[in-house]
């Protein structure tokens, strides 16, 4: 299980196992008739007829359904989803335009729409486009490019009650090796 950033494609065939987990979350595909599995905060139905399955590791109550409008164009950011486990937003990117995002906590973005870019304050970049999810942990802060021509659409998702992280950096990284010494 990692917990570094990074853009992840869907499976090509929904299945009942996690495609991508972190320390905090794990995220599924599965096919239509499929039973969302008992953690599960959050259901998005996909262009292709496959759910995506967001699921908080804390307990929680029955998931819900995101309704979204998937013709939103231009920039927009509207709330679309809280729980007590769970936050999520609908993210519209307008073509050639960014959006940043703080380094507080983990973030899951479901790209439906568009392509672009992923890129973190240490210079990793990472390319993505529709049907592909972007996980960046607590800690980094990330910029979400939109490379045209299509408007990037996405639905960010993360956890709720997690302890905020403070961003990681070169500097802090190495701060920390200096105060608990070499590593082992």
């Amino acid at each position: 299980m990692e917990d570094l950033p990074r853009v992840v494609p869907f499976p090509t065939r929904p299945d009942d196992a996690p495609f991508a987990e972190t320390p905090l979350t794990r995220a599924y595909l599965l096919a239509p008739t499929a039973a969302p599995p008992a953690d599960a905060d959050a259901l998005v139905d996909l262009p292709d007829g496959s759910r995506f399955v967001y699921a908080p590791r804390a307990p929680g109550g029955a998931p819900h359904a995101l309704a979204f409008d998937p013709f939103v164009r231009g920039n927009a950011f509207k709330p679309i989803h809280e729980s007590d486990r769970a936050l999520g937003a609908l993210l519209s990117i307008a073509a050639s335009r960014r959006l940043d995002t703080g380094a507080e906590s983990e973030r899951f973005f479901v790209f439906l729409r568009g392509a672009g870019l992923l890129s973190l304050e240490n210079g990793d970049v990472h390319r993505f486009e529709p049907n592909t999810l972007g996980i960046v942990p607590a800690g980094y802060a990330a910029r979400l490019w939109a490379q045209g021509p299509e408007d990037v659409l996405a639905i960010a998702l993360q956890p709720r009650g997690a302890a905020p992280k403070e961003r990681r950096t070169l500097a802090s990284e190495i701060a920390k090796r200096r105060a608990n010494g070499p590593p082992p």
